[in-house]
C-alpha cells in the first residue's frame, strides 16, 4: 500500500517527507484497524466455515509453493515469478542458494532425527553464529556483508527508541494538518481488497494447521483471534495487518511443542525485540530466513503433494499437481498490492 501512486505522488505536489511518512503510517494504521473490525464481523456471523469448501489442491499447492519461492527469492535476490525465473538460478544466485539449501538440510535432519527438545533451538542459534564466525575468520565486516547482499542493511541511524515511532505519524495536538488526507482516502478500495485477501488467507492458514492436528478446529473462533489481534495492532499503531504465521505453528507442532508457554515465550521475545533501541534483523543472514521458508515449503509439499497421493483418487491427485504447476507459472510472490 505504501507504493500506491497517490502516496508516491505526494512529494510532487510540494509535500515534505514528514507529511509523506505520517500519511503512510496513518494509512497502515487505518487499514489494520478496518481489517480487524471486518474480520471480527466475519467471525461473529460464522462465515469462516465457507473456506472448508476450498479444494485440497488450493491449500496444498499454494502454501507449499509460496514458502519455497519466497525462501529462494529472499536468499538469492531473484524475484520468483514463473518457470523462467527458476531457470535463472542455474546461472545466478548460487552464492545465496547454496547456504540456504545446506541450512535447510541441517534443520530438516535435526527435526527428523534429534530426540532432545533443545536440538532444534540449538541449531537455529548456531546457524547465525556460524555466519558471523565465518565473517570473522575471513576478515569481512558485517557492513561489507550487508553491502554484498548477505544481510539486510540497517535503516536510518541504526538506533531508535520505540516511542519515537509515534512522532513519525506527524500528528500534533490532535490536528491532521500534517497528514495528506486525499492520499489516505484513495486507499479505501485497497483496504477493502486487503480485508478480502486477509480473510481468505487467514482461513487458508487455519486449514493448513487443521491438516496437522487430529481434532477439528473452529474456523470462526480462530478468525476472531485474527480480527482481535489486528484491532489491537491498529489501535496501538504498532504494526500492520497480519494473520497467523501458519508455518511457525506447524513448525512447532512437528517439533513436539504443544504447551501454551510456547506462545508466551514467543510473545515475550518479540516484545523484547520491539523494545530494543536497534533492529535485530540486519544481524541475521538472509539465507537463514530463506532456509526456514524452504523447510516450511518442503514439509508442506511433502504432505500435500507426496503423501496425499494415498488419500485421494487419481483424478484428484492429477488436479492437485496441475494446480501446483499452474501456480508456479502464474504466481508473483512480491505483493498483492502493486
Amino acid at each position: 500500500m505504501l507504493s500506491s501512486p497517490s502516496l508516491l505522488a505526494a512529494p510532487q505536489v510540494g509535500l515534505s517527507s514528514e507529511v509523506v511518512t505520517g500519511t503512510a503510517l496513518l494509512t497502515l494504521m487505518a487499514a489494520t484497524l478496518l481489517v480487524g473490525v471486518l474480520v471480527t464481523a466475519v467471525a461473529r456471523f460464522k462465515l469462516a466455515t465457507l473456506v472448508q469448501y476450498v479444494p485440497l489442491p488450493v491449500v496444498g499447492a499454494y502454501l507449499s509453493y509460496f514458502c519455497l519461492a519466497s525462501g529462494v527469492g529472499l536468499s538469492t535476490g531473484i524475484q520468483i515469478e514463473g518457470f523462467s525465473t527458476w531457470l535463472e538460478l542455474l546461472t545466478q544466485g548460487a552464492d545465496g542458494l547454496a547456504p540456504t539449501l545446506a541450512s535447510a538440510l541441517v534443520i530438516i535432519t535435526t527435526m527428523s532425527r534429534a530426540r532432545s527438545p533443545w536440538a532444534l533451538p540449538g541449531v537455529l542459534v548456531a546457524l547465525p553464529l556460524a555466519f558471523h564466525a565465518v565473517l570473522l575468520w575471513a576478515g569481512v565486516t558485517l557492513a561489507d556483508a550487508q553491502d554484498a547482499g548477505w544481510a539486510l542493511k540497517p535503516e536510518g541511524n541504526g538506533s531508535q527508541q520505540f516511542w519515537e515511532l509515534y512522532g513519525m505519524f506527524n500528528i500534533r495536538d490532535l490536528s491532521f494538518d500534517g497528514i495528506y488526507l486525499p492520499a489516505l482516502v484513495k486507499q479505501l478500495p485497497k483496504m477493502l481488497a486487503l480485508f478480502l485477501v486477509m480473510t481468505f488467507g487467514s482461513c487458508l492458514d487455519v486449514a493448513a494447521i487443521q491438516a496437522e492436528v487430529p481434532i477439528p478446529i473452529d474456523f470462526n473462533r480462530e478468525l476472531a483471534t485474527v480480527g482481535f489481534s489486528n484491532l489491537v495492532c491498529g489501535l496501538t499503531g504498532s504494526g500492520y495487518a497480519g494473520s497467523y504465521i501458519f508455518s511457525q505453528t506447524i513448525f512447532s507442532l512437528r517439533a513436539g511443542i504443544t504447551s501454551h508457554w510456547h506462545g508466551w515465550v514467543i510473545a515475550g521475545v518479540e516484545l523484547a525485540v520491539f523494545l530494543l533501541p536497534f533492529a535485530v534483523a540486519p544481524y541475521l543472514p538472509l539465507f537463514f530466513y530463506g532456509s526456514l521458508l524452504v523447510v516450511f515449503g518442503i514439509e508442506i509439499a511433502g504432505d500435500w503433494l507426496v503423501r496425499s497421493r494415498k488419500k485421494v483418487t487419481r483424478p484428484e491427485y492429477l488436479l492437485l499437481l496441475a494446480t501446483f504447476f499452474a501456480i508456479m507459472q502464474a504466481s508473483d510472490t512480491r505483493t498483492v498490492f502493486p
